[in-house]
């Protein structure tokens, strides 16, 4: 790791005589540019190239210090410039800590191109992926494409850089196909990050264009341009971009479900060779129950289905959702993110239940005594059953 500011890094700067209640986000930085505080600026060039934890001037009179440090996860989120409500750092971590999402380094191997290109040819256009089988093509109209998914796909190309073909005579690829999760929608891109941080060892050999050389894929997804494009820059401003790579941005209008049907999710199932190619979804939208039926025929057995809401009834209407519709879903455990500086849960009970001496269903929506799990909202875990 870096042991000096070099440009692109985002810093705090606090104030020294008040630390945790002064404090500044810079943007990247940028030689000529500057940090606006309430005594004066600092400039970009006094900081590049110093050591961690320097100490800088935030005037000409050299009488107010501030200290500069690298700007870590939850500070950054808490500070980032927002036009969506973000999960805050302690919720993110908690709703991606219940979902138990478990990945290693993947192994490799090393096979001809052309036996790669008989499996998918992989290219990219206007920033996103689409797959040409060998034998049933899947072409791009572009006539068909919403115009602002346009401008948020030649976006992601700006992201991710220039793309080329490969010319070689063998591509490696890894052993097994990449892990894929679902978050709807992006946001802030707090939680995204969260997710992201969660997988990113396991695509350490990710060459930024064969997608079979991932170990997994974050698919995240929101219907509101405007929110998409400041996720897309939350993520790609932290560290310099280091989970960029991980997720996959999609303007997707109408939701996920339609999502899920479309040529560009069909290319990523064609990487898992399986229908049930998503081991997990994260849903932080409106009635979120009613994307449950389609998704849950693309999530794997013991996949995970959590969604993150205002109240309980909402987790009871998603309870009900299942049972009433046969889904092959189970919920499994309900929590309430507790408000407050140390966060934590509480588990919750949410079920129906049969009236004792009578044929009437009752539901049971309560907190679980005596279990507590040391924000703001509920989470509800679903998991896939066979």
């Amino acid at each position: 790791m870096a042991t000096k500011f070099k440009p692109f890094d985002v810093v705090i700067a606090r104030y020294l005589l008040k630390p945790n209640e002064v404090f500044h986000l810079s943007k990247p930085l940028m030689y000529g540019a500057k940090i606006n505080t309430g005594f004066g600026s600092i400039n970009h060039d006094d900081i590049i190239g110093k050591p961690l934890r320097s100490i800088v001037f935030g005037d000409k009179d050299k009488k107010h210090k501030y200290i500069v440090t690298r700007a870590r996860l939850p500070e950054y989120v808490i500070n980032v410039k927002r036009e969506a409500q973000p999960i805050y750092p302690v919720d993110a971590s908690l709703i991606v800590q219940a979902a138990d999402i478990n990945v290693s380094y993947p192994t490799l191997k090393s096979v001809d191109d052309t036996e790669i290109y008989k499996e998918i040819d992989i290219f990219r256009r206007r920033g996103y992926k689409l797959a040409k089988n060998k034998r049933n093509d899947i072409k791009n109209d572009s006539s068909s494409i919403n115009k602002k998914e346009e401008i948020i796909q030649e976006k992601l190309l700006i992201l991710h850089g220039p793309i080329n073909s490969y010319n070689g005579k063998t591509i490696t690829r890894c052993s097994t196909p990449p892990l894929q999760f679902l978050e709807c929608g992006t946001g802030h891109g707090s939680l995204t990050l969260q997710i992201c941080k969660s997988i990113h060892a396991s695509n350490c050999y990710f060459d930024g264009i064969n997608d079979l050389s991932r170990g997994s894929i974050i698919h995240s997804l929101d219907r509101n341009l405007k929110h998409m494009k400041i996720g897309i820059s939350t993520v790609s401003g932290f560290q310099k971009g280091i989970y960029l790579d991980d997720v996959e941005f999609h303007y997707e209008p109408i939701g996920p479900s339609n999502w899920v049907n479309s040529d560009i999710a069909n290319y990523y199932r064609q990487l898992c060779d399986t229908t049930e190619f998503l081991q997990g979804c994260f849903l932080d939208m409106p009635s979120p129950e009613h994307e449950f039926t389609e998704l849950s025929k693309y999530l794997t057995v013991d996949g995970f289905i959590i969604v993150f809401t205002p109240s309980i009834s909402q987790i009871w209407d998603c309870y009900t959702f299942v049972k009433d519709n046969d889904l092959k879903l189970t919920l499994v455990s309900t929590f309430e993110l507790l408000t407050g500086g140390n966060g934590g849960m509480r588990e919750w009970d949410v079920r129906r239940v049969m009236i004792r001496n009578s044929e009437m269903v009752g539901k049971v929506v309560k907190p679980r005594i005596g279990v507590r799990i040391v924000g703001g909202g509920f989470i509800g875990i679903f998991r896939k059953i066979p």
